[in-house]
């Protein structure tokens, strides 16, 4: 049992071609029915998860709403002008998530899932990514996905000029969250899997 796609082929190469997608649960929060106020990053901040790429886009793209760094990380040091939420528990994080504009994701490696993003959606925060590894898994409805800080950079700027497409982007986001990863359709999922497993 995997979480993406990704990880299936990865495993699929290696010569065991018994695999099953499953992915984590992610419960959806209240929904949303304001902008948000701020970029946010969650994580851990180190080179391969290039939270500089996002924080050279941040201040390229001229908004003058705060960028707040919630995690922990090497890279921080280099993430000036920012506001440092240190490490927070699950519900501060959700509620920082609720409270934002929009979600920053930007990677150099092949994420395995990248769960952060999808726990942004379901809060009704869409999300700004660079997709690698298992994240075309999900990052498609209520997000902007980009190649590059210039990018980026213009998509800041877009949802920071347009409020009432970041709600649409966050709502659409939402439902698809809970379409795709609901608690009772993870636990659906891993019970019918199960149950094949003991039949053979």
């Amino acid at each position: 049992i995997v979480l993406s796609e990704y990880m299936a082929q990865a495993i699929q190469q290696s010569g065991l071609d018994q695999t099953v997608v499953i992915p984590p649960p992610v419960p959806v929060g209240p929904p949303k029915d304001a902008a948000g106020y701020g970029f946010l990053m969650a994580g851990r901040m180190v080179r391969h998860k290039a939270p500089t790429m996002a924080h050279r886009a941040w201040k390229q793209s001229g908004t003058t709403q705060p960028l707040r760094i919630a995690g922990l990380g090497s890279e921080k040091a280099a993430l000036a002008d920012t506001i440092d939420l240190g490490w927070l528990t699950r519900p501060q994080l959700r509620q920082a998530m609720a409270a934002s504009r929009a979600f920053l994701f930007p990677s150099r490696w092949q994420e395995p899932f990248g769960i952060a993003g999808v726990e942004a959606l379901a809060m009704g925060t869409p999300v700004i990514a660079i997709p690698r590894g298992g994240m075309p898994d999900w990052c498609h409805t209520g997000c902007i996905r980009v190649e590059s800080v210039s990018e980026m950079t213009d998509a800041i700027r877009y949802l920071d000029e347009n409020p009432e497409e970041a709600i649409k982007l966050g709502h659409s986001g939402a439902e698809a969250v809970r379409e795709q990863f609901s608690p009772t359709r993870v636990h659906q999922m891993l019970q019918s899997t199960y149950a094949d497993c003991s039949n053979h």
